[in-house]
């Protein structure tokens, strides 16, 4: 089972930079290490609340480079509500974002083959390294399959990192809602790298 999720509070900062902060009181841990990217849905650590873990989520709309964590030398951090758990800088490259539009230039995909995206299909794209899911649980079927629609907002696969899952989900903006699920690249339970083309999705 898919363990309880927060959304982190955000803060602007200074130069640009986004403070992202605990949304509960807790003790905070598996915090992503400085220069990792984050994007909207993406997990920045977790936060043990009455006991029960749940996973921090990075908010819709946020984005950018991890360069400071609260006391980062510590695992498990006591915070409070309104803390300052995570700042991000501005990415340093647009093309380290989770999702990419159709390129004519072959892209590596799931087994090492090179899969190039024809004219009118969409890549959803892994965020940061990690292992893909493909169902959130093993009684389940897969979020997605090939012929199947996904609307925007909707997931397409998980990706597990120290204990926390970043869902994968339809972006919206240039990638047409719905939209048919035209090739799915990688297999239940591979180790994906960022950037890496996971979901092909074209006009339905």
């Amino acid at each position: 089972m898919i363990r309880r999720s927060l959304e982190l509070l955000v803060r602007a900062g200074p130069g640009g930079r986004t403070e992202l902060r605990a949304p509960a009181v807790g003790i905070y841990g598996d915090h992503p290490r400085p220069g990792e990217g984050l994007t909207a849905g993406s997990c920045a650590g977790t936060l043990i609340v009455l006991g029960r873990t749940v996973d921090l989520l990075v908010p819709p709309g946020i984005e950018g480079d991890v360069v400071e964590i609260a006391r980062a030398e510590t695992r498990g951090i006591p915070v409070g509500y309104g803390d300052t758990l995570v700042v991000l800088a501005p990415r340093a490259s647009a093309v380290a974002g989770a999702f990419g539009a159709a390129s004519r230039v072959a892209t590596p995909g799931g087994g090492g083959r090179a899969e190039g995206l024809a004219a009118g299909e969409h890549a959803l794209r892994a965020p940061t390294s990690g292992v893909f899911y493909a169902r959130p649980d093993p009684a389940s079927p897969p979020f997605v399959a090939p012929g199947g629609t996904l609307e925007q907002g909707q997931t397409a696969g998980l990706i597990e990192v120290m204990k926390c899952f970043n869902p994968i989900v339809h972006p919206g903006g240039a990638v047409p809602s719905p939209a048919i699920v035209a090739r799915v690249l990688v297999a239940e339970g591979e180790e994906v790298r960022p950037g890496q083309v996971l979901v092909v999705l074209r006009s339905a």
